[in-house]
């Protein structure tokens, strides 16, 4: 009786074949999406753009720049945080009065 396989009859190519596919599995697995969220005034977040959390110190840096740099009277407020997706507390914050901090809870 033949052993039953979910692999194909060329299973050494099948699994060469797979293994180039590993380092982009892995990497897949450990990519750490996180969020840069901005809030003009209105009271609503809005998701500016998805990034790797590696990249976080420029676009952290590159979205104060680009949010400070038309603030008048009427878009003082504007607001920054960087969020997980999906989830409730932010990461990090920014206001043009303290700069990026990491996130407190209201006392």
């Amino acid at each position: 009786m033949k052993k039953f396989s979910m692999l194909p009859d060329n299973a050494p190519e099948f699994k060469k074949f797979m293994k180039a596919f590993e380092p982009l599995v892995a990497q897949l697995k450990t990519s750490r999406i996180v969020q840069l969220q901005v809030n003009v005034g209105t009271g609503a977040w809005r998701t500016v753009m998805d990034f790797e959390v590696d990249d976080a110190d420029d676009v952290m840096d590159l979205a104060e720049k680009l949010f400070t740099h038309g603030i008048t009277k009427s878009t003082k407020g504007i607001q920054l945080r960087i969020m997980k997706p999906n989830d409730t507390r932010p990461l990090m914050c920014w206001c043009e009065n303290d700069g990026w901090h990491e996130w407190r809870r209201a006392a």
